[in-house]
């Protein structure tokens, strides 16, 4: 691979980054980051052209869904391992 990937990042991309010393900081980084995102509920538009109807419903299709994780709980514990790993390290 030549240099940090572009564009959404898989569980994979994640795994192989962080195995990877030049790009292991900033894999850190960006896997804490998606852990923090809270796209569990978005808002549409149900009603006509004239009169809007804004409804949250639960996100068909979260972030961390997307990456490949089978559920936040995953994300999150892979995140924190990531995180408690560079703490202890400086």
């Amino acid at each position: 691979m030549k240099g940090y990937p572009k564009g959404l990042l898989s569980k994979i991309d994640y795994e192989n980054l962080l195995s990877m010393s030049e790009h292991v900081e900033r894999a850190k980084a960006d896997l804490i980051r998606l852990a923090e995102i809270d796209d569990s509920k978005i808002v549409v538009d149900l009603g006509t052209e004239n009169t809007p109807k804004l409804v949250e419903v639960s996100n068909p299709s979260p972030a961390w869904m997307r990456a490949g994780f089978k559920d936040k709980a995953e994300l999150t514990n892979l995140a924190e391992t990531v995180q408690g790993l560079a703490e202890n390290v400086r």
